[in-house]
This record gives structure tokens, sequence and C-alpha cells, in this order.
């Protein structure tokens, strides 16, 4: 008899298969009953046994059980009872009802009154079968074997084999088929069933060469289906996933209950080899196929894990969006469908994803992945906080988490990123702690160093990082812990051991923002040394490397006060400029644009300090508002802008009252408002300046000038007052007494005057205003006609004096003194003298003048002509120039010249700003005309004079003529 086996599935799609078979029964054909003797003949009961008996023989299985039946009943006690039994057992086996086949085989053989007693075991244990109780079979097999049944031998075995078979004692049915002859060892059913024990006896290799060799030859039998799916299982078992590939196509193509496992690990396994595109077919068409299916969810996880593998991310989205939808979406879905986005590092997405599926599976077996795979896409969007915020919950809830490590590395990451330094460093302790021999440990110890750096403890961050550099010499980071060792020793001002850490990188492929700085601090270093030709070598090389970079504004400005430290100013001024025009957000903006305009200024660039300063200055709240004013201010002092540069200095006194400039730009508001003869605003200002800083070192400057601004509107006494005020020890002490003096001369008080110049005289001898003084005495002499006193005093001052002015002014007044006296030859010596000593004098036109007047009084009248047409060349239309055209009028009138004297006194009408020279040439013309007989034209041009001047002397005179 032959049985088929059908495996049931197990509950667990990758795992073992439990078998729970139902069999059907070949059947052997039954030996026909002995015959009878011939005294059993006229025996009634008997006729019905044998009645019983041809209804068997014949093949009407129903009637011989009843005749049977019948029979045991009426003759219960009949010799023939034991053959009526078993021929009643054979029928039934024959209509299948077990049960009573089994109950009458059973007693047949334990009582051993069978006409066949191994037939009997042989049927009771075939019974036993179909019934399903295998170890009752089992039994009775083994039982009958012990009679050692030739005829049915093979039966015995082959029904020894299915009992065992049927009790999964796998190890037994391998001893089973062994006892088996070859030609039943050939069976299909056998070499199935020493397969199937060798797998679930966990021998694959056996396995799979014992299905393999039988796969070839079941074709479409009932178990060719599971002969290629444990066969496929198998290879799996032994890694051989190539091979068993095919072998699950071929399964799921043949009908039965393992096609849908067949299908779903044949896709699972191209995923394994990573053939993503078919395996996502695969666990599609299960997902279609298999609406109902354990695996459906699986499949659904794997068939988005097979597109977000193959990076066909739109299709994984579909799938998880999909999945998340279905009733019963677990943990896993939300899991993978994050990881679509967090593979295409769209952390935000992904995070709106696991937010929600951290609070929704709380209790979730897969809760540490989710919350792991949050802080991970926290830390993906830089959202650090967050992120070391969960990682350490993970730590505190699943403390023993399988990616512990990577956990505490990546929270101290991410609390590191936070600015947060110290719990930074506690989680570095406690990963060095629990991790010392990791790979990765030497990229935490570089962490624990830029912690230490970022908290200021800038001993520990280099002794961290040359422990690191100790254990890692070649470590990717080896040259950027260098760095950090200088940056260590230069934020603790230590710049010499700064610049030994910085010079072993020198040489170095220096690459990646970590060594920005480098050039920069290396220069800073030099800088603090105040190694100034060094320090603007490295900011030079840094702007130039980096010329927006971090820092590229402050190396600018160092490189401007190294240069300066230098004597470098016009180096300096183009640095600085530099600065304030590609950097005008930077902290040193400021500071730079007044810097350069302060060496503008120096430079006397005005026009380019008020480009660069203006900015400065219109900036309210800049600190460097008021001086950028001041400088503003005397730019424009400088290039004549007055107004403006009022405007500027007032600003800065009036905004800035207690700015360290406001005094001066006070001081040079009255200077500039004195210069453009503004005399009373000029006046308040300097009294303003008087009153806010009494005590301020310039206050005599002040003093001085509002004297000098009070004599300028003549008040006198009020001036006097100011330069009386001006301290003993001021460098104005001298100018003011000078000026005081001054103002009592225009007063009318010379005899003060003459007081004042000579107690300046006494009392300051060596000054210049002493010999200013002396001059101004020989003035008032000169003034009060004491020609012979100023005489000697003039000349004592000619012979003593150095300065060319003063020799000058005293030469001039000397010759007008022997004028005076009528002393014409030492009047025109002095005259002479002047002349060959200044010979381009502002005061020479006056000199030709008088020289021409004392050559006419000595008769010289063609060196007379000739001095005075000098003093009226140059084009001055000023009254010395009148003067001396009317003089050769009157040279010419003398001489009797009387054309010549009127074509002088004609010129006389271009000084048209001095009408009574004009008059007086008027006069002149008519009495030339009176000399040439021309009576009547005389007499026209004394009209014509009383007409236009009629206020003058002339016209007086004129009158007097007209009417004598």
């Amino acid at each position: 008899m032959q049985t088929i086996a059908t495996p049931r599935t197990s509950t667990c799609g990758l795992g073992w298969h439990a078998l729970a078979l139902p069999f059907s029964l070949l059947y052997l054909a039954l030996i026909a009953p002995g015959s009878v003797s011939a005294q059993n003949v006229g025996d009634p009961n008997l006729e019905i046994f044998l009645k019983a008996r041809d209804y068997y023989d014949k093949g009407n299985f129903p009637l011989a059980v009843r005749e049977h039946l019948k029979f045991l009943k009426a003759a219960p006690k009949h010799p023939r009872v034991p053959d009526s039994k078993w021929g009643l057992g054979l029928a039934y086996v024959q209509l299948k009802h077990w049960a009573p086949a089994e109950g009458l085989m059973g007693e047949l053989a334990a009582g051993k009154t069978a006409p066949d007693l191994p037939g009997a075991f042989y049927y009771w244990g075939q019974s036993l079968l179909m019934l399903r109780k295998p170890a009752n079979a089992e039994a009775a097999f083994l039982e009958g074997l012990k009679l050692k049944p030739k005829a049915r031998l093979d039966g015995f075995r082959m029904g020894l084999l299915e009992a065992r078979f049927q009790q999964k004692k796998w190890k037994a049915v391998k001893t089973s088929v062994a006892a088996l002859p070859a030609e039943q060892q050939a069976d299909e059913r056998v070499m199935f069933q020493g397969g199937y024990a060798s797998f679930m006896l966990r021998d694959f290799k056996s396995a799979a060469k014992e299905l393999g060799a039988l796969k070839r030859r079941v074709g479409a039998a009932p178990f060719a289906h599971q002969t290629r799916f444990f066969l496929a299982e198998s290879l799996r078992e032994l890694g051989q996933i190539k091979e068993a590939i095919p072998e699950y196509a071929a399964a799921r193509k043949v009908p039965g209950e393992y096609a849908a496992d067949a299908l779903y690990r044949e896709g699972f396994l191209n995923f394994q080899i990573k053939n993503y595109r078919e395996a996502a077919v695969l666990f599609g068409k299960f997902r279609d196929q298999y609406k109902q299916h354990r695996l459906r969810s699986a499949a659904g996880l794997s068939l988005g894990q097979a597109h977000l593998e193959n990076r066909n991310f739109k299709e994984a989205d579909f799938v998880f969006t999909l999945m998340a939808k279905e009733r019963g979406a677990n943990a896993a879905v939300a899991l993978w469908h994050s990881r679509v986005f967090k593979r295409q590092k769209k952390y935000a997405a992904a995070v709106a994803i696991l937010e929600p599926a951290v609070k929704q599976f709380r209790g979730d077996a897969l809760m540490d992945k989710l919350l792991f795979d949050l802080a991970e896409n926290y830390l993906g969007g830089q959202q650090f906080d967050e992120s070391a915020t969960v990682f350490e919950q993970l730590l505190k809830e699943h403390p023993k988490h399988s990616q512990r490590e990577l956990i505490l590395r990546h929270s101290a990451q991410a609390r590191f990123r936070t600015g947060r330094y110290a719990a930074c460093l506690a989680l570095c302790a406690d990963y060095l702690s629990d991790y010392p021999k990791h790979p990765e440990a030497a990229a935490v110890v570089f962490l624990r160093g830029q912690s230490q750096f970022f908290l200021e403890k800038y001993g520990d961050a280099v002794s961290t990082f040359e422990q690191f550099l100790k254990a890692n010499p070649v470590h990717a980071q080896a040259l950027a812990a260098r760095m950090h060792i200088g940056e260590g020793h230069f934020f603790n001002k230590k710049w010499e051991d700064a610049l030994t850490a910085f010079d072993d990188l020198a040489d170095k492929k220096r690459t990646g923002t970590v060594f920005q700085q480098y050039d920069f601090l290396v220069g800073s270093c030099h800088y603090q040394l105040e190694a100034w030709d060094k320090a603007v070598v490295s900011f030079q090389l840094f702007t130039s490397r980096f010329p927006k970079g971090q820092n590229a504004d402050t190396a600018l400005m160092k490189t401007g006060f190294a240069l300066e430290a230098q004597k470098q100013t016009d180096n300096a001024l183009s640095v600085y400029e530099q600065l304030a025009e590609n950097f005008p957000k930077s902290i040193h903006y400021s500071q730079a644009a007044l810097k350069a305009g302060g060496l503008q200024f120096e430079a006397k660039q005005y026009a380019k300090v008020q480009i660069t300063l203006k900015p400065i200055a219109q900036k309210k709240g800049d600190p460097n508002q008021p001086l950028a004013i001041y400088f503003l201010g005397f730019a424009s002092a400088e290039t004549g802008k007055t107004d403006e540069a009022i405007v500027w200095l007032e600003q800065l006194a009036n905004e800035f009252p207690k700015d360290p400039n406001a005094a001066e730009a006070r001081l040079k508001t009255g200077d500039l408002q004195f210069s453009a003869e503004k005399f009373e605003v000029a006046q308040k200002t300097y009294e303003k300046f008087l009153g806010d800083f009494p005590t301020h070192k310039r206050v005599d400057d002040a003093r001085f000038h509002l004297g000098n601004v009070l004599a300028s509107q003549e008040k006198w006494d009020a001036a006097t007052k100011r330069f009386h005020a001006v301290g003993e020890n001021s460098e104005w002490r001298t100018k003011a007494l000078y000026q005081s003096a001054w103002c009592e001369r225009k007063a009318g008080r010379a005899a003060n005057a003459r007081e004042q110049y000579d107690g300046l005289i006494s009392n300051h001898s060596e000054s210049p205003e002493a010999a200013n003084a002396k001059l101004e005495l020989a003035e008032l002499e000169y003034e009060a006609t004491k020609y012979k006193d100023a005489i000697g005093r003039l000349e004592k001052l000619i012979e003593t004096d150095t300065d060319r002015r003063r020799l000058a002014l005293a030469q001039f007044r000397l010759a007008h003194c022997h004028s005076r006296l009528k002393d014409w030859e030492k009047a025109g010596e002095a005259f002479q003298t002047f002349l060959t000593k200044n010979p381009r004098h502002d005061l020479t036109r006056k000199v030709r003048l008088g020289l021409g007047r004392v050559q006419i009084e000595q008769g010289e009248d063609a060196d007379a002509l000739r001095s005075l047409s000098s003093a009226v060349r140059g084009g001055e239309r000023d009254e010395v120039g009148a003067e001396a055209q009317f003089l050769r009028g009157e040279i010419y009138l003398a001489q009797k010249k009387f054309d010549e004297a009127i074509a002088e006194y004609a010129k006389l009408e271009a000084f048209k700003l001095f009408e009574e020279w004009q008059a007086d040439g008027f006069f002149g013309q008519a009495l030339a005309l009176e000399g040439k007989g021309e009576a009547e034209e005389s007499a026209e041009k004394l009209k014509e004079l009383v007409a236009q001047f009629p206020d003058s002397a002339a016209a007086k005179r004129a009158e007097e003529k007209l009417n004598p």
C-alpha cells in the first residue's frame, strides 16, 4: 500500500514546517477463503457462511458483510466463526469501513485465531493508519513482523514506514527506508518520505540530494509540489540562493498549499541577492494573488523595501502609504515608510511619519527602532536638540540597545552641535568608558577635545588633542588635531607655543574649513608678538585665499595696524580703504573707515576724506561718528568749504558736548567764522567755548581769538580785556600783549599803547612780538610827528633785526620819516634801499609813489615820471595808482606840456572808486586847457567837474574859478 503526503505550512513564513498527513491505501488482492470440507454439508448456518463468501468472491462486498453478520449472529459458536470474522474484516477493508475492520482484525490478531495471522496484523495496522492512529499501527506492524511473514514482508515494512512518517519519527523513518530493499527504496513515495525526513532532521545536504533526485521523476505526481518546495527550502538553508530560486518558482507553478509560500520565498531570495526589480515584481504578484494570506503584510513591507533599494522612491512611498491605511498597519510600516524619505535625505518628511508612530506604537517591539530612526532623522535635519533628547530617551528606555555605541556617539555629536558642550563631554566620557577600543573611539576623543575648546578649557583641549595624536598619529583628523592644538595655545595667549604647533602644519596639505583660519591665526600670533612684517605676510596670504572669508575683515584691520607700526602709512591707507569698500557690514567697517579717513586727511586727500567718512558721520549711534564728523569738518575747512566745515564742527560740538574733540570743534568753528568775517557769531562761539570748557588746555587760545574778534568789531575795551586774560605762560601771551597795545592805540590811547609796547620789549625781549613792538613804537612816534625819534628807533631796528618783513616795514617807515623832515636826499636813499632789498614786496608800489614825490621835490622830473609810472602799473585801480597817475599829470602841467598833462589827467577816469582824484584830474585838465589858451574848453571842463563831483574839494575850486 502507498500513501500520499500532504504537508501543511507552518505559522512562520521562513520557519520550519510541521506536517499532518492524510493517507489513502492501495489494496492488495485478497486471498479467497479455503474450501469447505464435506462434513459441513447440510449445516444451515454453513450455507449462510458460504453465501457470504460467494458474495465476496463476486465483489458484492455489502451483501458479503450482511451475510457474515447474519452468520455470526446465528451461529456464534460455530467452528467457522474465525473464518467468518476474517471474511467480514476483509469486506470492511474493501468497503473502507476502517473502524469495524480495525476491530475485527485486531480481535483476530490478538486472539491469534485468524486463518491468516500475519494478514490479520497487516490489515489491522493498515486500518489503524487509515483511522490516523499511527502509533497503534506501528505496534501492529512490529508485532506482525515478529511472525516473519515472507509473503507480506514488503507490505509490513511499507506500513511501518508510513506509521512512523505520520508520527514524525524522522530518524525512525530514515531507518525504515534504509531497511527496504532497493526496489522499494526507488519508489517515489518512499524517496519523498526519506528526503522529507532528512529535511526535518535538518540534514539539508541529504534532503537536497534526495529531493533533487526525486524531482526529475515525480512529474505531475500528487507530491511534485511538495518535492520542489522542500528542495528549494533545503537549498536555501544550504545558502544556495541562486539554485533555490528556480525551485521556488517551479513549486509555485504547481498547484499546492505551498504555492503562496514558494512565491513569497522566491521574492525574498531575489531581495537577498539584490535583484530588487524582480523581487518587487514577485512581492507585488503575491499581494495581488493572496489578499487574505497571513504573509500579505510582510510581502507589502518587502515590496516597499525592494522599491526603496531600487531607488524607486515614488513607488515605495505609494506602497507604504497604502499599507498605512490598511487594517492592522503596524510599526514596521511606519518605520520603513520613514526610511523612504531618510534615504532621500528628506528628513522632515521622515520625522512627520515617525513622530506620530512613536506615540501610536508606544509598547511595540519595534519601539526602539522607531526611536532610533526618529533621532537619526532629527540629526540629519539638523534638529540637534530633538535628536539628542530622543537618543537619550532611547538609552534610558533601552540601555542594552544593539546600537548603543552609535546612539552614544550621535547623541554626543548632537549635543555638540547645539552648543551644549558640557553635556557632550559627559556623553563622551560615557562612550569612552564603555567603548575605549572601538574603532570610532578616536572620533569621540576628538569630539571631547572640541567640546573642551568651546568651553574655553583650552589647556584641557590641548591635552586631549595631544593624547589623540599620540594614539592616532595617522588618523584622518590628525592634521585637524594639530590645528586645534595651535588654536588652544592661541586662545590661551601662548603665542609662541601656538606658532610652534602651527609650524608643524606649514608644509602639510591643509584642506577643509578647519584650516581656513590657519594663516589668520599665524598672523595674529606674530601680531601679538609685534613681529609686524611676519604678521603682514600671513594676513595677506589669508585675505588672498579667502577674500570674503570669516575674519577677512579682521585680518585687513590688523594688517593696517601692523603696516602703520612699520611706518608704511600709504600701504596701511590702501588696506583700510579696501576693508571699508569690501566689508560695509563688518564690525571693523567704522574703525577702518575712520583710520582711512584719518590717513587721507594727513595725506591731504580731502576729497577722499569726504567720501570715506560721510557714511560714518551720518550713522546715528556709531561709536566713531563724532571723530568722523571732526575729520570731515577739518577736511572741509582745508578745501575752503567754510560753511560746510562749520556745519560739521557745530554738529560735533552740539550733539556730542562730552566728546574729547568737542572743544576743538567749537574752537575751530570760531576760527572759521572769524576767517569768514562773521565776527558776531565767532564772538558767541568763542564765548560759548570759554563757558563750556573753562579749564580746557586751549582756553588761552579762545581768549586770544575772542580778543581778535572783538577788535575786528572795534570793541577795543572788550578786546583788551580778553587779551589781558591770556595766561602768563600761554604761547599766546606775547601776541595778546601786542594786540592789547594795538587796541589801545586804535582806541586813541597812544600813551597806554606805548607803555604796553615798552613792557612787552622789556619783559619778552626775545619774542617776535618784542621786535614788532619796536616797530609799532616807531609808528607811534611817526604818528606823533616825532620823526627824528622814529628815525633813531628805526635805524637801530634795521641794524639789529633779521626779520625781512619787519626790515621792509622799518625801511618803508624810515623813508617816510625823512620825507616828513623834507630830507629828500635821505628819503630818496631810503626808498631806493627798500626797492633794492624788496623788489617784489606788497609795498613796492607805495614806495615807488613815495620815491616819485621825493624826485619831484628834487626836480628830477624824468626819474619821477618813471617811478610814478611803476606805481601805476599792474592794473591795480587803487588809491596808490590814482595818486601816482595824478602826479604824472602835475609834472607835465608844471612843464607846460599841456597836451601830455591832459592825457595823464584823463587816465584818472579809470579810477572810478576814487572820486576825489577823478575830480582833481578834471581840474588839472581845465588848467592845462587854460594854459593852451582854450578858455571856453577850460570852463566847460570846470562845469563838467562841478556837475559830476559837486561835493569834492576840486569842485569848490572850480566854482571859485568860474565865479571869481
